[in-house]
């Protein structure tokens, strides 16, 4: 079983774009989803980087986040690809919990390494579908400028994010390619994969904290 390894800061990319989304002016943010994406992304910055918090609060705020964020029923389904459907409702159901706090546990930290990062959301589009696309640059301590991508989908208040890019790559696909990779080693089993991403949460679990 192989598991992809992402640079520190790229991990620290895919987090923040992965929380953007926690819920602020939800009036405005369904008007303007530039607006939203924007004032969302420094109030999450803000959150994960307060030196106060010991690591498992920053994980937990991170776990709340993307509850915030992100239609986790539709991310989950997407993420496991066709072997969504043959899921128990049970199996469907751990996945979707260990799969956020195997998010949150992944990406809470970095924000503390990296309290530097700022970012710029740029432009919105509007998708004929309701959708609306959000760009905008990270600008990294060093200068560097990285592309990042937010596809928002309108709820009855305020807004969810379905998709983010950065640099062009779907993070929900990039996940979707790992975990069908794990699913196939293990003879098509979903409940092979939530006992991988439960082992995995162990060793981040109890791994001391760098902070």
């Amino acid at each position: 079983m192989h598991w992809t390894k992402v640079s520190p800061t790229k991990s620290l990319i895919l987090g923040m774009a992965f929380v953007f989304g926690f819920s602020m002016n939800q009036a405005m943010a369904q008007a303007d989803g530039l607006i939203f994406a924007q004032r969302t992304a420094d109030n999450a910055i803000k959150e994960l980087t307060d030196k106060g918090l010991a690591a498992p609060q920053r994980v937990e705020h991170m776990q709340k986040m993307i509850d915030t964020t992100f239609d986790v029923n539709a991310v989950s389904r997407f993420v496991l690809g066709p072997y969504a459907s043959r899921a128990t409702a049970e199996e469907f159901r751990e996945f979707k919990r260990i799969y956020r706090v195997y998010v949150a546990h992944n990406y809470a930290g970095l924000f503390m390494r990296y309290s530097s990062v700022q970012v710029k959301m740029t432009k919105q589009t509007k998708r004929p579908n309701g959708d609306t696309i959000v760009d905008g640059v990270i600008r990294q301590s060093d200068g560097t400028q990285v592309a990042l991508q937010m596809q928002l989908r309108p709820t009855d208040d305020s807004f969810k994010a379905v998709d983010l890019h950065v640099e062009g790559v779907s993070m929900p696909l990039t996940h979707r390619k790992q975990f069908s990779s794990i699913i196939r080693q293990q003879g098509g089993s979903v409940k092979e994969l939530i006992s991988a991403l439960r082992r995995l949460v162990d060793k981040l679990q109890q791994a001391p904290s760098s902070e």
